[in-house]
C-alpha cells in the first residue's frame, strides 16, 4: 500500500476552509473560499495532515463562534513540535526572507515543514510563504543544510496524491 502523502496546513488554508459565506466578500477572497473549500473536500482527504502549535494560535485569534470552529478543525490534525532544528531554521528563514516581527509565524510554518520532512506546506499566505522568492530561499537555505524543502504551494496548485 502506498504511503499517504504528507501536507502541512498553514493558518490561512483553515480560515478559509472554515470561513462563512457572506454577501459583501470581495471577489477574490470568496474565490479563496471556494477553491478550499473544494480542496478540502476533495484532495486533502488523500494526504496526512499536520498543523503546529502556531497554526492552533493563529486560528484561534479574535472571538466567537468562527475562531473556535477554526481551532477545532485544526485540532483535528497531529500538531508537529517546536525542535531546535525548527527553531534554528526559522532563525535563518527570518533573516533571509525579511519576515517581519509581526509575521514571525510564518518562519516556524516553514521550519516545521521542512525540518518533519512534510512533502507540501499548503497556504493562502502569498506575501511571506506561497511565493517563488520564498520558495527560492527557502530551497537555498535547505540545500546548505542538506534538508528536503518542501513544495510551498496554494490549494489552487495541483498535488500529487
Amino acid at each position: 500500500m502506498k504511503k499517504k502523502r504528507s501536507a502541512y496546513l498553514e493558518s490561512t488554508v483553515i480560515s478559509y476552509a472554515t470561513a462563512s459565506a457572506r454577501a459583501r466578500r470581495d471577489q477574490i477572497t470568496e474565490a479563496k473560499r471556494l477553491v478550499t473549500i473544494d480542496w478540502w473536500k476533495n484532495v486533502l482527504p488523500s494526504f496526512e495532515a499536520f498543523v503546529s502549535e502556531f497554526v492552533i494560535e493563529e486560528v484561534g485569534r479574535g472571538t466567537g463562534p468562527l475562531a473556535v470552529k477554526r481551532v477545532a478543525e485544526a485540532k483535528k490534525y497531529r500538531t508537529l513540535e517546536r525542535t531546535k532544528l525548527v527553531e534554528d531554521l526559522a532563525e535563518k528563514y527570518l533573516e533571509r526572507i525579511r519576515i517581519p516581527d509581526h509575521a514571525a509565524f510564518d518562519a516556524f510554518h516553514l521550519a516545521l515543514a521542512t525540518a518533519y520532512e512534510i512533502d507540501y506546506l499548503v497556504s493562502w499566505n502569498l506575501v511571506h510563504i506561497a511565493n517563488e522568492r520564498t520558495r527560492h530561499i527557502v530551497h537555498e537555505i535547505n540545500d546548505q543544510f542538506d534538508l528536503k524543502t518542501p513544495r510551498i504551494c496554494t490549494p489552487l496548485e495541483p498535488m500529487e496524491t
